[in-house]
């Protein structure tokens, strides 16, 4: 009977995991004894994935069939990688070179969902601010209006019958409570999300795929893998079609032989005009791989200047939104006071 892992691995774990198991084969132990001595002192997920792994490989499997056969913690990237250390025997430093990877992937996806919060995050403060003036402020008002006999009339009333049916109510205006806060959380970050792939971002969206791209080629490259199973393998890595079919016109050129700096010249909304040149660079001085890196680090610099602007423009412009929703409520509250007053005789 075979053990099931449920929900995976994440991906700061597999980080983890592969990370130890270069540095343990680097030490000179073997494959299954690195495994023994990880499930020893991993998580919970890590040692039965160790464990399963060194079943596996003790029934005859190589390490990257054993991590073939972990789609749901082990990605198609880490079983080639794996398999092209082994064919070479530098297991070790790919694994090393994978967990690079896959950490500065992960430093990018936190700091766009950093980016991606903070003006959902203000949503949600917002609403908590009409929150609190809808039940604690108003029921004050409520009760000046009727020591003076005045009798609350359209959005009021309904704003005073929604403050009374929330507090007879307690527990369903709190789970009322938590689902919109919720929902406004989750619609800020998908508004933003959408915005970002865009063109109203500056095309956010394809840089983000450019760096991820050129950083994963770059990664095959180094390890050995040709250039048309590398660009396959970042095309089945893709989650944008539209982006991922401009990849595969792009692979079939390069399988007809057409020379990289001309398939990707021929392929200019794939790449912004310096990562083309830094390709075209790279391919004719035999510095492809680092070429790519360098454009990584170019895209990545743009990248955070995008996200600044973006958020220098959103954030005045949501609490813009969230002061004048705020601003129309309050007028609506107090402006029976005010015709009150303005109808006394002087």
């Amino acid at each position: 009977m075979e053990i099931k892992l449920r929900g995976g691995v994440s991906l700061a774990e597999q980080i983890s995991f592969y990370r130890q198991l270069a540095v343990i084969l680097r030490s000179g132990l073997p494959l299954l004894n690195a495994l023994q001595l990880l499930q020893k002192h991993g998580s919970a997920k890590q040692m039965l994935l160790c464990y399963r792994l060194q079943q596996r490989l003790r029934r005859g499997s190589s390490m990257a069939q054993a991590l073939a056969a972990e789609a749901d913690c082990c990605t198609q990237l880490a079983v080639t990688l794996v398999a092209v250390g082994e064919e070479s025997g530098e297991l070790a430093m790919l694994l090393e070179q994978l967990a690079d990877y896959y950490s500065r992937q992960l430093k990018l996806r936190r700091f766009v969902q950093r980016a991606v919060t903070y003006p959902a995050f203000l949503l949600l403060a917002s609403f908590c601010v009409l929150l609190l003036f809808l039940l604690y402020i108003l029921p004050v008002l409520a009760d000046t209006y009727s020591a003076m006999g005045v009798l609350p009339m359209g959005t009021l009333a309904l704003l005073l019958t929604l403050k009374d049916a929330l507090l007879q109510q307690p527990l369903a205006a709190l789970a009322l409570t938590a689902g919109v806060a919720a929902a406004l959380f989750l619609l800020g970050r998908r508004l933003l999300r959408c915005f970002l792939r865009s063109r109203l971002s500056g095309n956010f969206h394809g840089l983000l795929l450019e760096v991820r791209f050129c950083r994963l080629l770059a990664l095959l490259l180094e390890s050995g893998v040709g250039i048309t199973r590398a660009v396959a393998i970042v095309t089945d890595t893709m989650d944008d079609e539209q982006y991922a079919g401009q990849l595969r016109l792009l692979n079939s050129r390069l399988k007809r032989g057409i020379a990289i700096e001309q398939a990707a010249g021929g392929a200019k909304e794939l790449f912004s005009p310096l990562m083309l040149e830094l390709v075209c660079v790279g391919a004719s001085t035999g510095y492809l791989p680092q070429m790519l890196q360098e454009a990584v680090t170019a895209g990545e610099q743009r990248l955070q200047q995008q996200l600044g602007r973006l958020q220098e423009l959103l954030v005045p412009l949501l609490l813009l939104v969230a002061a004048i929703i705020i601003a129309g409520i309050v007028c609506i509250v107090i402006g029976p006071l005010f015709e009150m007053l303005s109808a006394m005789p002087e």
